[in-house]
C-alpha cells in the first residue's frame, strides 16, 4: 500500500513538471542587415555594382516568407543606382548545425538614370533565385550568405522638348520608349538576429 502511494505521488509530481516545462517552437522572426554585390551576366544597361540592405523573414521548420529593401550603388555612366523592394518564398533544411535554405521570390527595381537629360525612369518587376545558408553564432546571432540570380524588365521613358503657348515655359511630349532589360548574379553576405 505504501509502494502504491509513493508511486502516485512520484507520478503527480512527474506529470507537474512536465506541464510547466515550455513548449519547443520551431518558428522564429529574423531581422537581417546585408551587404550586397551584383554583377550583369547578359546584355543589361547596368553593369552592377555594391551596395547593401535590409531584410526581415518569418521561417517555420521548413517553409517561410522573406521581404527586403535593397540599394546598388553601381559605376555605370548611365545608370547610377537600383534599388528594390522584393518578397520571396522560403524553403529550409535545418540540420544539426547549420540550416541550408533556397528562395524563390520576385520584386519591383528602380534605376537612377544620371547624364540623360530627358529620360524618365519607373519602377518594373523582376523575379529572382537564390540559395543559401544560416549559421548560429552566440545566442539569437546568426551569420548568413546567399548566391543570387536576378532578372528584371522594366521600360524608360523618353521625353522630348518641344514648344507651347508660353515660350518661357518648357513643354515636354513622350517620344518613344527603350527596353531595359537586366541579368545578373549576386552574392549577399549579413547577420540575422532570431527573435
Amino acid at each position: 500500500m505504501k509502494l502504491r502511494v509513493a508511486a502516485l505521488i512520484v507520478l503527480c509530481f512527474s506529470g507537474t513538471a512536465v506541464a510547466k516545462e515550455p513548449a519547443k517552437t520551431t518558428t522564429s522572426f529574423r531581422v537581417s542587415p546585408y551587404a550586397s554585390a551584383l554583377t550583369s551576366t547578359g546584355q543589361s544597361n547596368f553593369d552592377g555594382g555594391f551596395g547593401g540592405g535590409l531584410k526581415l523573414s518569418f521561417l517555420g521548420q521548413n517553409f517561410g516568407v522573406e521581404t527586403s529593401l535593397s540599394q546598388i550603388w553601381g559605376s555605370d555612366s548611365a545608370i547610377e543606382s537600383v534599388s528594390a523592394w522584393e518578397f520571396g518564398i522560403i524553403g529550409a533544411l535545418p540540420l544539426e548545425k547549420w540550416t541550408p535554405y533556397a528562395v524563390l521570390g520576385g520584386g519591383a527595381y528602380k534605376p537612377e538614370i544620371v547624364n540623360q537629360p530627358g529620360v524618365n525612369s519607373r519602377s518594373g518587376m523582376g523575379f529572382y533565385v537564390s540559395a543559401g545558408f544560416l549559421l548560429p553564432l552566440k545566442g539569437p546571432l546568426e551569420f548568413f550568405g546567399e548566391a543570387k540570380y536576378l532578372h528584371v524588365a522594366q521600360d524608360e521613358h523618353h521625353l522630348c522638348s518641344t514648344s507651347g503657348p508660353d515660350p518661357d515655359v518648357a513643354y515636354y511630349t513622350p517620344c518613344g520608349a527603350a527596353g531595359f532589360d537586366f541579368d545578373g548574379l549576386g552574392l549577399n553576405l549579413g547577420l540575422s538576429w532570431r527573435f
